[in-house]
C-alpha cells in the first residue's frame, strides 16, 4: 500500500470517539526522516489527533501516521476495522517505515487497486462516518499536495480532483501508487486507484504512466454514460 493507507487510517480516526480532541505527544526519537508537519511541531513536541489525520493524508507525514496508528490498537487494529467493511484483501502489518519494504512476493502491507478503491467509497459515500467527517475528508484529499503530477494531471480541471499517493520500496521494486477521487460533470463522484509495482525508471516516468491511466479513464467517462 504504501502511503494510500493514510486516508483510511485518517477515517478511522475521525470515526473514534473523543479521539481528534486527544494531544498525541512525541519525541525527538519518534520523528522520522520524512515528516514535514511533525518537525515543525518539534519544539511543542505533540499534536493533536486531528492535526494528525489531516497531514497524515495531505502532506502524509509519516510520524504523524505512527502517532495514531499507536491510538487505534496499531496495524492489526487497522486491519480489524478495514474487515468491518468486508474488506477481506486489504491488510497492514507493521507502521512507518517499516511497511515501506515491498518484498516480492510479501503480503504484508498490501492491498488491491480494487479493493482500496471500493474502501474509499465506502467511507465517503456512506452513513459510516457523518455528512460534516465525509466532507472533512474529501477537503484533505482536495488540499492533499503530493502527487499532482499522477492521476490529478489526467484528469480535467474543472472535476475537482483530489487524491493520495503511495511511494515505496527499494531500486528495482518501486511501488507508485495513487488514488483520485472525483466529481465529474454530471454529479456522479468516482474513485480511481492504480497501484504501478516494479516501477521501472524515474519517479517521473512513473507518475506520467499514472496520469496517462487517468486521462484513459476520463476519455472513456466523456464518451460513454459508463
Amino acid at each position: 500500500m504504501c502511503s494510500t493507507f493514510k486516508f483510511a487510517l485518517a477515517a478511522m480516526t475521525l470515526e473514534r470517539d473523543g479521539l481528534r480532541e486527544r494531544k498525541l505527544p512525541f519525541a525527538p526519537d519518534d520523528i522520522l526522516s520524512y515528516a514535514p508537519y511533525t518537525k515543525k511541531r518539534a519544539e511543542l513536541g505533540w499534536m493533536s489527533a486531528l492535526e494528525a489525520a489531516r497531514r497524515s493524508v495531505t502532506l502524509s507525514d509519516n510520524t504523524a501516521a505512527n502517532l495514531l496508528l499507536a491510538e487505534l490498537g496499531g496495524p492489526a487494529g487497522f486491519t480489524a476495522w478495514v474487515r468491518s467493511f468486508g474488506d477481506t484483501e486489504t491488510r497492514l502489518d507493521r507502521n512507518e517505515p517499516s511497511l515501506n519494504e515491498n518484498a516480492l512476493g510479501d503480503p504484508r502491507d498490501t492491498t488491491t487497486a480494487q479493493a482500496h478503491a471500493r474502501l474509499v467509497a465506502e467511507l465517503l459515500e456512506t452513513g459510516r462516518l457523518s455528512v460534516s467527517d465525509r466532507k472533512l475528508l474529501g477537503d484533505w484529499l482536495v488540499e492533499t499536495s503530493t502527487g499532482r503530477a499522477r492521476l490529478r494531471t489526467g484528469l480535467p480541471e474543472a472535476w475537482n480532483a483530489g487524491n493520495k499517493t503511495g511511494t515505496c520500496g527499494a531500486k528495482g521494486r518501486d511501488e507508485v501508487n495513487d488514488i483520485a477521487v472525483f466529481t465529474i460533470p454530471d454529479g456522479r463522484r468516482f474513485v480511481l486507484a492504480a497501484y504501478l509495482d516494479g516501477a521501472t525508471g524515474s519517479t517521473a516516468d512513473a507518475e506520467a504512466v499514472l496520469a496517462d491511466v487517468a486521462r484513459t479513464v476520463a476519455a472513456w467517462l466523456t464518451q460513454t454514460d459508463a
